[in-house]
């Protein structure tokens, strides 16, 4: 081997070198918001992300090592369904017996909020939904609450005067099938259907009211630019 050939193999596996200490030192310094401390710990600050693991041909990245493991043992609780997607229909009893669904609210812009009256953190969502409501149901806002109380349960009525809760409150069935359709994962759990009966925003945990009136106002101001 000659001594120019030498050396272009030196410079080549330099570069080489550069290139990977340079890929390395990328994924060191990537920000974003970890997957892992967003869903568990409601954590949404953007932070370095130095760790990384695959599932489903997608590459998703955590804050730590503890993150990402804690994401390989069970990675279908840390990844939310896509958006948009059909909001199913479902069926369920109110407080009074009767039976209400989603179809019934076709046309209107609705929020489904999954509670329960054990949930400490369903008790912010649902004071900040009765606010909501209040000032936008005349604009075709309808909020339905799905709880997992069993139908009957002294606590579920207490709790709704309480707080003064006006909204429709449906239970949920024995079989889960609703919890089960929608993908939830944790109480509360908010879901934001359009018009046409699509989800279009969904939040685990209790969500900042500012966030939920926003995206509300989005969809309220999308109609009536559509009616123009």
């Amino acid at each position: 081997m000659t001594k120019s050939t030498l050396l272009l193999a030196g410079l080549f596996a330099l570069i080489l070198c550069l290139i990977a200490s340079a890929q390395n030192e990328s994924r060191i310094n990537t920000n974003g918001q970890c997957p892992v401390c967003r869903f568990q710990r409601m954590d949404k600050r953007e932070k370095p992300l130095i760790s990384h693991s695959k599932y489903k041909d997608r590459e998703y990245r955590f804050c730590s090592d503890t993150c990402k493991t804690q994401f390989d043992i069970n990675p279908e609780y840390y990844i939310e369904p896509p958006l948009p997607r059909p909001a199913l229909d479902f069926a369920l009893t109110t407080l009074n017996g009767h039976r209400d669904s989603l179809a019934n609210y076709r046309g209107k812009i609705v929020l489904v909020d999954f509670w329960a009256s054990w949930c400490a953190p369903c008790v912010k969502t649902m004071k900040d939904l009765q606010s909501i409501y209040t000032e936008f149901r005349a604009d075709s806002l309808a909020i339905i609450g799905i709880t997992l109380d069993s139908i009957g349960t002294p606590q579920t009525t207490t709790h709704l005067q309480k707080h003064q809760i006006t909204y429709p409150i449906l239970f949920e069935n024995r079989t889960n099938k609703t919890w089960l359709a929608y993908q939830v994962k944790s109480l509360p759990s908010l879901y934001l259907v359009d018009r046409t009966g699509m989800i279009v925003q969904q939040w685990r945990g209790a969500a900042e009211k500012s966030e939920i009136v926003a995206a509300v106002r989005l969809l309220l101001e999308e109609n009536l630019f559509d009616k123009q």
